[in-house]
């Protein structure tokens, strides 16, 4: 959307500009001082000016919807024929046409107000090094594929078709690797492959049924599973790689989830264990025990809860990332604020407080509703489902 400035941020910086002589634009972490002379003739020309300027261009508009750019000299570099401007970093704009999100065409131009990449695509996004994503449609499926936009000095702008538009679906990974979707199987199952920032196909599109986001140089992967020969069938077995596209942890696991502080969480044979990098299982949590997969090792610690199978009972326990018990105090349940970035527990004795990964108590408050919904999971809902329902905390 576009930042609207006039109404303030234009009326301070003509203040400014008449009281001290010029104004104030941010240019990342420096500021660029601008003569009086300057806004003047920015306020004569346009109705607005964004308040910093990215690889000496700033964006301005003209009227509500026409974006353009201007240089530090305040000179016109690109006509204000856009209805949106973003900038996404090393010298390079997104540039929006069309009044409607369904129709609106995009494309790229440098900070020179050179275009790099016409406006002839859908759903931009940059990865760096003159890399984007773009798609050819607004409608699924999307058709995604990888442009490169080189812009050389003095020459007419030119970009490369780095991965052609066949994909669905087109996600970084990250260590400059890349998945893209492929359409169902005879399985009915959506596929995956791997590329890299060349568009080079490390893996082809019918290898895996997920990648996971590489963290610490491993990326879980799942499969179906093999030794199963059903038309409809969704057994996945997962497993782990490295930026080469090697699997370095077998396909083996019952589920893996991605690597933290050197340490992952995985399952094998309905026990839950925490393995290092090289698969050696550090703890393993037993079969009536889940930890939390998604929000785990935040402060340093991972909440696992435990079910007693004879006594229908539930309690939680702390642990760290060398699988030692990490809070002395032993819980009913437990699940992690986002927005406090600390976990909401449930004590022995039902009162429900937050805490840090060290088990202090944190001064904040607590919603009574918050302290119904624990007290309702571990109630009404763990006990049916054990494995399933332990999911609530992702």
């Amino acid at each position: 959307m576009k930042k609207i400035f006039f109404t303030l941020g234009a009326v301070v910086a003509m203040i400014a500009a008449t009281s001290c002589g010029s104004g104030v634009v941010k240019s990342g972490p420096t500021e660029i001082l601008l003569s009086a002379d300057q806004l003047t003739e920015i306020y004569s020309r346009y109705s607005d000016i964004e308040d910093e300027f990215h690889e000496g261009a700033c964006v301005v508009y003209q009227g509500d919807n026409n974006a353009g750019l201007v240089n530090l000299k305040c000179q016109e570099i690109l006509p204000c024929e856009y209805n949106e401007i973003e900038y996404v970093g090393e010298g390079y704009f997104i540039v929006k046409k069309g009044e409607s999100y369904l129709t609106r065409e995009e494309g790229v131009v440098d900070c020179n107000g050179k275009i790099a990449i016409p406006c002839e695509y859908y759903d931009g996004e940059y990865y760096g090094d003159g890399l984007f994503r773009f798609a050819t449609s607004n409608s699924y499926p999307y058709n995604e594929g990888l442009l490169s936009a080189k812009v050389e000095e003095g020459a007419t702008a030119t970009f490369k078709e780095i991965a052609p538009f066949t994909h669905k679906e087109i996600e970084y990974l990250g260590e400059g690797l890349f998945k893209f979707e492929e359409l169902e199987d005879k399985k009915h199952c959506v596929r995956y492959g791997i590329m890299n920032s060349l568009g080079e196909i490390l893996a082809p599109g019918e290898t895996y049924s997920e990648v996971d986001s590489f963290h610490e140089g491993l990326a879980a992967i799942r499969t179906l599973n093999p030794n199963n020969k059903a038309e409809w069938h969704w057994d996945e077995i997962y497993g782990y790689i490295n930026n080469k596209c090697e699997i370095v942890l077998p396909l083996a696991y019952d589920f893996a989830d991605k690597f933290v502080d050197g340490v992952a969480i995985v399952e094998l044979n309905d026990t839950y264990n925490m393995i290092d990098t090289t698969g050696k299982t550090i703890v393993s949590f037993g079969k009536n025990s889940k930890p939390t997969s998604l929000y785990y090792l935040v402060d340093g610690v991972i909440p696992v809860l435990f079910y007693d199978e004879e006594k229908g009972t539930f309690h939680t326990d702390f642990y760290n990332a060398k699988g030692e018990k990490a809070i002395s105090e032993t819980f009913l349940y437990a699940m992690y604020n986002d927005l406090f970035d600390k976990f909401e527990v449930l004590r022995q004795d039902q009162s429900a407080v937050y805490i840090n990964g060290k088990g202090e108590v944190m001064d904040l408050q607590f919603d009574e509703d918050d302290r119904d919904l624990l007290i309702k999971l571990l109630h009404n809902d763990l006990p049916y489902g054990f494995k399933d329902a332990y999911g609530l905390f992702e």
